[in-house]
């Protein structure tokens, strides 16, 4: 059962104008070991996304709400609005329709955040010093992230005795039980997906056997295209690519 927290009002990071911009020297420190949902959330990301748009600025009208769902301990429910100004976070359902909805157990979150889960997530862990900026998602994957309908659920196998899970529902209604499309791994298939700066190339899991897709694989074609175009936007290639 989720333990909700009191409704908020949003807190927003704006893009400052560059003279006003703080130095990367004296932006705040996070220390993603010992964070909590809510830190990381109103704090954290916010600021990543600020320091994302001072990198790659978002198109006028951009405009994207996810809702995040973390049941357990400390968890609760919270609104991500990402626009061109910034990103507005309220604990709580946002206003309108989310895009997507991401749901997860406290104990999962944690995992990728501290690093526990290895792999993609230990290289997360380590970069809390000096984090990354979050960058806007490219208008065209954007509009075709709103077309998706569907829940995707991804798995890692044998983690610390038990599955580790993670389910994203796109479009209207909410989680899907069972799932439209499954992901699943083992953990050391996972771990080994630690790659600075590149996005999992899906098919090439595929035919490696180290991913197992099972249901609509129309949604987890439409996925994978939406991962490739957002790589090459950021990085400038195609994911799998050198």
């Amino acid at each position: 059962m989720t333990n909700r927290r009191p409704t908020s009002a949003p807190k927003r990071a704006t893009k400052a104008p560059a003279k006003r911009s703080r130095p990367r020297a004296t932006r705040k420190s996070h220390d993603l070991s010992s964070i909590e949902p809510a830190d990381f959330f109103e704090d954290f990301l916010v600021e990543r996304y600020a320091a994302g748009l001072e990198r790659s600025a978002a198109p006028s009208g951009y405009d994207l709400v996810v809702q995040v769902v973390l049941a357990g301990d400390g968890g609760g429910e919270w609104a991500l609005h990402f626009d061109e100004r910034g990103l507005a976070v309220s604990r709580g359902r946002p206003a309108r329709k989310p895009d997507v909805h991401v749901f997860q157990s406290v104990a999962d979150w944690l995992a990728v955040v501290r690093g526990e889960l290895g792999g993609p997530s230990a290289a997360l862990a380590a970069a809390s010093a000096e984090p990354a900026p979050v960058l806007p998602l490219d208008t065209t994957s954007r509009d075709r992230l709103r077309r998706i309908e569907g829940t995707l659920s991804f798995t890692v196998r044998h983690f610390q005795g038990r599955d580790w899970r993670l389910g994203i529902h796109f479009g209207a209604g909410s989680l899907r039980e069972p799932a439209d499309t499954t992901f699943s791994m083992s953990l050391l298939d996972f771990q080994s997906l630690a790659s600075a700066g590149r996005a999992p190339n899906l098919q090439a899991l595929m035919l490696g056997g180290a991913l197992r897709i099972e249901g609509n694989f129309a949604l987890a074609g439409e996925l994978a295209a939406i991962a490739a175009t957002h790589a090459q936007a950021t990085f400038g290639r195609h994911p799998g690519n050198g």
